[in-house]
């Protein structure tokens, strides 16, 4: 074992301090050490900052120029693991020896399996703060003396001061090279010794060029006379000052910079600055600014809290819709905390502080304890960099409005009564009339005047059914044709006295006239029904009526059939009509109702009806029928 002298050491760690890289440094350190100590192979751990675990920083294989590339160890090792977490857990030099490189993990492929090694580890302490372990391999066993222990010791103290002075400059130097505010040096000339890479960033400037002269040479002229100032005020003594500069970039655009200068250090005859960007900041207050000026002209209540005063300010409107000010808005927690609704209060601040925007109606309470019906819009406002800077409330008195729907409902609803009063008396009317033609049917001798009085009343009857249906139902402008239609055939089979026994079916689709159609398909049904009532059974005991409804888009089928005696063909059929007002009417009908009408004849006669369902067509209900 050579004995190493106190100048050998010196001169070992004094090359260490020598080199700027903590892991170069280290890793000539070990080598140093190592071939001093004729080793295999070193190591040197550092000590986490939780003083828990150890990662590998350097690694020296003997003959190897890259130790990194000679082992694979691995890169962190817990108190108490490995021979380095036995030093970091008992805080002293632990010798050991039989070493397998089977249990020296790192370097197995550089060892045989079967080789036995031997290996030392201690501590590098500073002021009695363990900040690295170096590890020493070798075949033959390291002797434990205190002549041994000494050297280590002497060996830690001027390793551990450089590891822990080069690790402070490293997170200095990461700190000030990663920081995104404007971190500089400044000498008591105004020059700029040292600036990071954002202030380089920002002006998009050399630190060469930043460096080379004043630095008033980039601030606004206006400006160069407070900051001269307020660097006499720093190098005075005077403390926790800050100042807003603008700075020229490269481009000739001017930047706000709020500037933070530290005490003068009269040791170093420097200032530390930190600087931040608040161009973005001003222009929004400028634009917020504006705002203001022009919302406080809007008769609708606005309300407007900024992200950075965390403040709410509300325009004279609002003061007069819910009678607190900007102040007392921000006490109470903001606009959202007067609305009546609980969910909104949550709801509606969520989407907005997330990006998103909210319309409809609210309620607010307001200082005497009333509510306020108003109409919400409200949304975020970003600056130029996509940044929310604002959220907005626009609020829009609507209790006129609302009091005007109020109003126009309950006309509304007038009229619908009204109406259906009208539908109800015309309908008792023409039931008057119709009971009035049957009393005078049957008080009339001749059969002819008899049975045109009846026709007569049916008709009637059935525009009667029509206003009837509509002053029941919640429409007054469609008929429920299919319910219609069988109340209007059973009332016709009842009312014509028939010596057979007359049964209907009915195979209906649902389907909603207009009262025009309506009243014009009801008559031509009543003219049909009560023709093959009063001749297709003359003679018969029974017979049978069946009605069928259907709809092909906007094409209405209608069709009733009977076994009942047929006409034969198209001029029986005329001649059958010849001295009654029905074919007539079914041929004026059909034209109003531009429809298409087919009788056919057979072992079952059929009357089919054809027409476009349509709400524009005229009919018996808007014009004259004749």
């Amino acid at each position: 074992m050579p004995v190493l002298q106190d100048e050998i050491i010196y001169n070992l760690l004094h090359v260490m301090h020598g080199i700027e890289k903590l892991d170069d440094s280290l890793l000539y350190v070990i080598r140093e050490i190592g071939l001093l100590f004729d080793v295999e192979a070193a190591e040197a751990w550092l000590v986490h900052y939780s003083g828990e675990d150890l990662g590998v920083r350097a690694r020296w294989i003997n003959d190897a120029i890259e130790a990194k590339a000679a082992c694979d160890l691995p890169e962190k090792l817990q108190l108490g693991t490995g021979l380095p977490g036995l030093v970091l857990e008992r805080q002293t030099t632990q010798f050991t020896q039989n070493l397998t490189a089977s249990e020296y993990a790192g370097c197995k492929d550089r060892f045989p399996a079967d080789k036995e090694l031997s290996a030392v580890a201690f501590p590098v302490e500073v002021d009695e703060k363990m900040v690295a372990v170096f590890v020493l391999y070798r075949p033959d066993p390291f002797p434990d003396t205190e002549e041994i222990h000494q050297l280590f010791r002497k060996i830690s103290l001027q390793a551990g001061i450089d590891i822990q002075r080069k690790q402070a400059t490293h997170q200095m130097n990461s700190f000030f090279n990663g920081s995104p505010d404007l971190l500089g040096i400044m000498t008591e000339e105004g020059r700029f010794i040292k600036v990071n890479p954002s202030f380089c960033k920002l002006l998009n400037y050399s630190e060469e060029e930043l460096t080379s002269g004043p630095f008033s040479e980039f601030i606004h002229p206006d400006d160069v006379d407070d900051a001269a100032q307020t660097f006499e005020s720093i190098k005075n003594g005077l403390k926790n000052i800050s100042t807003q500069l603008r700075v020229r970039t490269r481009e000739g655009i001017w930047k706000w910079i709020v500037w933070h200068p530290s005490e003068w250090i009269v040791e170093e005859g420097v200032i530390y600055t930190i600087g931040r960007d608040v161009t973005a900041m001003k222009q929004t207050r400028l634009d917020l600014l504006k705002f203001k000026n022009v919302i406080e002209m809007s008769n609708d209540g606005i309300a407007i809290y900024t992200l950075e005063d965390r403040q709410w300010y509300v325009n004279e409107a609002i003061v007069d819709m819910v009678g607190y000010r900007s102040e007392e808005v921000t006490r109470l927690g903001g606009i959202f905390e007067l609305y009546t609704d609980k969910n909104l209060k949550d709801i509606i601040p969520r989407m907005l502080f997330s990006g998103n925007y909210w319309q409809g109606d609210i309620a607010l309470n307001t200082r005497d304890g009333k509510t306020v019906d108003l109409y919400l819009s409200a949304g975020p406002v970003f600056n130029n960099l996509n940044e929310l800077i604002a959220v907005y409330a626009i609020h829009t008195d609507i209790s006129e409005h609302r009091q005007a729907q109020q109003k126009i409902r309950e006309s509304l609803r007038e009229k619908e009564m009204l109406l259906s009063e009208i539908h109800h008396r015309v309908q008792n009317n023409l039931a008057v009339v119709s009971s009035m033609l049957q009393l005078q049917a049957l008080q009339e001798d001749q059969q002819v005047v008899n049975e045109k009085l009846l026709e007569s009343s049916l008709r009637i009857k059935t525009i009667a059914s029509i206003h009837e249906h509509l002053y029941q139902s919640d429409s007054f402008s469609k008929i429920d044709f299919k319910k219609n239609i069988a109340a209007q055939i059973a009332g016709i089979v009842e009312t014509i006295a028939s010596e057979s026994d007359i049964t209907v079916s009915f195979d209906c689709i649902d389907l909603d006239l207009n009262i025009n159609q309506a009243i014009t398909t009801s008559l031509i049904v009543n003219e049909v029904v009560t023709n093959i009532v009063k001749h297709a059974f003359r003679d018969r005991e029974e017979g049978h009526i069946h009605v069928s409804l259907g709809k092909e888009g906007d094409r209405v089928m209608l069709e009733i059939r009977d076994n009942g005696q047929g006409v034969p063909g198209k001029e029986q059929l005329e001649n059958s009509f010849e001295q009654s007002l029905g074919l007539h009417m079914i041929n004026l009908l059909s034209k109003q109702l531009e429809a298409t009408y087919r009788y056919t004849s057979g072992r079952e006669n059929s009357f089919s009806l054809t027409f476009d369902k349509t709400d524009k067509k005229k009919g018996i209900g808007s014009a004259d029928l004749f």
